[in-house]
């Protein structure tokens, strides 16, 4: 029996893993305090820039929420899950961004 899109929105877990040090790159020699995630089945991992978070429209931020609106959407793989997140953006915004970069990083895995 197949899932329906309402019945994976349901059982999708979508859990924020909070910056634990400097931002990625900015210092190739900084050490870094990582956490160890494992990524189960069909499983998906989304980097996102600052640009997403804090892209505006009106008085309202996309923000981590709308990140995770999109992950939860439904299965999909990394190229579609990163054409997802951007293209939800640029709806949000109505349009280009016009400041900070606007990047999302995505892996997926299968079964």
């Amino acid at each position: 029996m197949r899932d329906t899109r309402r019945d994976f929105a349901r059982r999708r877990r979508v859990v924020e893993l909070h910056a634990t040090g400097l931002p990625l790159g900015l210092f190739s020699l900084a050490p870094t305090d990582a956490r160890i995630v494992g990524l189960g089945a069909n499983g998906s991992l989304a980097v996102v820039s600052r640009g997403v978070v804090e892209a505006e429209s009106k008085d309202a931020e996309f923000g981590l929420e709308g990140v995770k609106g999109v992950m939860k959407a439904g299965p999909a793989s990394a190229q579609d899950l990163s054409r997802r997140i951007l293209q939800q953006v640029q709806d949000f915004m109505h349009g280009a961004p016009k400041h900070n970069d606007v990047t999302a990083l995505t892996l997926a895995r299968g079964n």
